[in-house]
């Protein structure tokens, strides 16, 4: 669905019955980290402040997760049909929460799915609440001082996109943990999380931050495209101010971003 008929969709349904605890994505900066966490805050920020690519989305409050988890399956699907009627199918929906992202990364911890119908939404939304008693969560928590009483988590919507690259880059080696040294990895596929859990083995390149010299096999992609990544990937660094793992997609020669957090080892 293109970004000014979304925007169109989710205007109208704000001003439906059904708006209450539900956060446009873009607009995610004007909000509390508590209520839309920080991943979609992260990626509103960069939106607003860049004018970057991102996926279209929407937030799913904690308090919204919570009241549809009192629901029976049936009255969930029949709550949720209004409001996944505006985004195309299918949809990834992820954790999203105020600890997540920060100092400290959760990565592998929280919950992240593909959905193609409003039933599997709806029988997914739960474990969005179930993470709250997870032990891995529990003791991530424990172990970095976090009070387990103040976790809220959201969960983020986003349009799936299929592209025709997708990979990582990291504003700070992880290996050399040099910070003039970009590192990129990417792959043709179009699940970013393949590149990121090691099932492939993907293209790997260096690129220096002083003269943007790109050493590794950047082809197939153009040497355009990778010096249009390397500028964003050094904006987001320097919007956040730390150092910077970013997971994105190419579609068409055009860069999309789908998180950016912290460098956290």
């Amino acid at each position: 669905m293109g970004e000014r008929r979304y925007k169109k969709n989710f205007k109208f349904f704000l001003n439906s019955n059904y708006y209450m605890n539900i956060v446009n994505l873009v607009d995610a900066i004007n909000f509390d980290v508590n209520q839309v966490g920080n991943k979609a805050y992260h990626l509103s920020t960069l939106q607003k402040l860049l004018s970057i690519k991102i996926p279209n989305g929407f937030v799913m409050t904690p308090e919204y997760i919570f009241a549809l988890n009192e629901l029976s399956l049936n009255k969930r699907k029949k709550t949720l049909h209004p409001l996944f009627s505006i985004i195309n199918m299918p949809v990834i929906m992820r954790s999203s929460a105020n600890f997540e992202d920060s100092s400290h990364s959760f990565a592998g911890i929280m919950n992240s799915n593909i959905c193609d119908s409003i039933e599997e939404i709806a029988i997914i939304v739960p474990e969005f609440i179930n993470l709250l008693n997870k032990p891995e969560l529990i003791g991530y928590m424990k172990y970095f001082g976090y009070e387990r009483n103040k976790l809220r988590i959201a969960c983020l919507v986003q349009e799936y996109i299929n592209s025709d690259y997708s990979g990582v880059g990291f504003t700070k080696h992880p290996i050399t943990k040099n910070n003039n040294t970009i590192y990129i990895e990417f792959s043709k596929s179009h699940r970013v999380k393949r590149v990121v859990s090691g099932n492939i083995i993907p293209y790997s390149i260096t690129i220096n931050k002083s003269n943007n010299s790109i050493e590794g096999e950047y082809k197939p992609l153009k040497i355009e495209t990778i010096n249009k990544l390397t500028k964003i990937l050094k904006d987001i660094e320097l919007v956040f101010g730390y150092p910077q793992d970013v997971e994105w997609l190419i579609i068409e020669d055009e860069i999309w971003i789908t998180q950016t957090r912290r460098i956290t080892a």
